[in-house]
Order: C-alpha cells, then structure tokens, then sequence
C-alpha cells in the first residue's frame, strides 16, 4: 500500500539519498493519486507503467484512454504524448506498441520522455527475472517456510547475492566456450 511503498522510499533515501535514483521503476500495481503526488514532491524520478484503460484528462488530450492514443502508432516505436493529467497529477506519456504483445507498454514519468525512458523501463525486466528464478526455477524460495522476517531479510539477501553469480559464472562459461541453444521441438521430447 502507499504508507508501505513511503516508508521503504524513505529507507532508501536515508541510506543512499534521492540523487543516487536514476529512476523508481514499478509495475501498474504501483499507481495512484497520493503515490504520484509524494513522488513528485520529493523530486523522486520515476517511470511507471500504466494499465491501458487508464483514463486521461480531456483538457490535455482529444482522447479519454490510454488504447486509444496507440490506435494509430506505428508498431515497435517509441512515442512520446508529452505532458497528461492521470489522476490529478501532470505527468509525462509514452510509450511503445510492440509488436510480439497484444497490448502498448505505457508508461508515465515526471522527466520528459525519449527512447532511453523505455530502456531505463526494460531494466526492471531483470528484477522479475530474479523473482521467478528465486521462486519457482531453481531457488524455490517459498519452499523455505521461513516466516520471522530478519531471517527472510537474510535469505532474500543470500538467494541474490546466489542469483547473482549463478549470472556472472553463466557470462563467463558462454565467453570461454559457447553454451548450445536447443531447438524447441528438442526441449519439448
């Protein structure tokens, strides 16, 4: 919720400061009226993704949902809609309709948008990554029981730190000798 998402922003700041935030990158789950606003009145950068049916403010754009703004994009580019009101809050809108999705990536921020606000976005990918290897390729972290929350604080910071170098050692074996990609009719026998 809010307070939470608050309290672990302010964590943050108090141990590395505000200028150490490129950007705050979350997910549509992490939206809303008094988020937008404390974010931007502790200057806190940040690149949100929306939901497509996200209504806009009339009086900055002719239409009222995020869909029909991408109904005449071209697929695969980035396009920038400049400044919008969602929830009561200026923002910036952008985004990209890609064509291996159904549906736009659209994203708000309170920095002007240019192509690197998607690439700086695409980074948050290798934290779900992390996540669904912590969970259920490998790690199996919910298999752990484990419910004191220093003890999960610990665990979590182990498994990452293992996630981690589980990617550097991958990186160097493939730099040193090339691991062979199977095709998909051999992964499915």
């Amino acid at each position: 919720n809010f307070e939470e998402r608050k309290e672990l922003m302010q964590r943050f700041i108090k141990l590395f400061g505000v200028d150490r935030i490129e950007a705050l990158t979350a997910d549509r789950e992490f939206i809303g009226k008094e988020w937008f606003k404390w974010l931007n009145k502790n200057n806190i950068p940040y690149i949100i993704r929306i939901r497509n049916n996200t209504l806009t403010n009339k009086e900055f754009m002719n239409t009222s949902s995020i869909n029909e703004l991408f109904e005449h994009i071209d697929e695969d580019e980035f396009y920038s809609f400049g400044k919008t009101s969602i929830f009561d809050t200026i923002v910036y809108l952008g985004g990209i309709k890609a064509s291996k999705s159904n549906e736009p990536l659209c994203v708000v921020s309170n920095r002007p948008m240019d192509k690197d606000t998607i690439l700086t976005y695409k980074k948050r990918w290798e934290i779900e990554s992390m996540f669904g290897a912590l969970k259920s390729k490998g790690f199996n972290l919910e298999e752990s029981k484990i419910s004191e929350s220093k003890k999960i604080e610990k665990l979590m910071a182990f498994l990452s730190i293992a996630f981690v170098w589980s990617i550097m050692v991958g990186d160097y074996r493939q730099s040193i000798k090339p691991i062979p990609l199977k095709k998909r009719e051999e992964t499915i026998q």
